[in-house]
């Protein structure tokens, strides 16, 4: 007996295809991570309650409500001095809020003339990390050196000091357990030296 020679397909024809393949898997796979990060920073985002209404977005028209949520700042800076911004919780329940030197995203920065502006941190946005802020707690979100950001390259790439004023500083925070939101404003003056 035998064996029979059976003659060797040529594979080269196939190898295109596979490679083709797997490139479109691959292309797919990172599309649908995409997807599912786009999909997990919405949620966070609607977690922390940081979506605006519109009196939110007219810019130095919304009522001042210092809540159980406030802001810790001096009565006055000397320019481009370095300022920790703080929140407090006097209130008697916990409130979210951003984790990471991302939390300037999450506020809203208005000059005396009602003028909104970005700030250096405030500017390259990807990264959420949700927090909480218990009653009698006092949390340092970032550091702001009192500029503001003039040009925004995800990230700002040029920005300068803010002059002698009053700005005000404002934001939203979402009570654990759901509820009405603390919305504290608090005033930063800039005084000449």
């Amino acid at each position: 007996m035998e064996a029979e020679l059976v003659p060797r397909r040529d594979d080269s024809a196939v190898w295109p295809v596979v490679r083709r393949e797997r490139v479109k898997f691959r292309i797919i796979k990172v599309g649908l991570a995409l997807v599912v990060a786009t999909a997990v920073g919405v949620v966070a985002v609607r977690l922390l309650g940081e979506d605006e209404d519109e009196s939110e977005r007219q810019g130095g028209t919304s009522p001042v409500s210092q809540g159980p949520i406030r802001f810790l700042f001096d009565d006055s800076y000397a320019p481009r001095a370095r300022v920790d911004v703080k929140i407090e919780n006097v209130g008697t329940r916990g409130y979210r809020y951003v984790d990471t030197q991302y939390a300037a995203c999450f506020l809203r920065y208005f000059d005396s003339s009602g003028r909104e502006f970005k700030i250096p941190p405030g500017t390259h946005c990807d990264i959420i990390s949700p927090a909480t802020i218990e009653p009698g707690e006092v949390r340092t979100l970032f550091t702001w050196r009192l500029n503001e950001c003039v040009k925004d390259r995800w990230g700002c790439v040029k920005s300068r000091p803010l002059p002698p004023g009053t700005y005000t500083v404002r934001g939203s925070f979402r009570p654990m357990g759901g509820g009405m939101r603390a919305r504290p404003e608090a005033t930063v003056r800039i005084v000449a030296p």
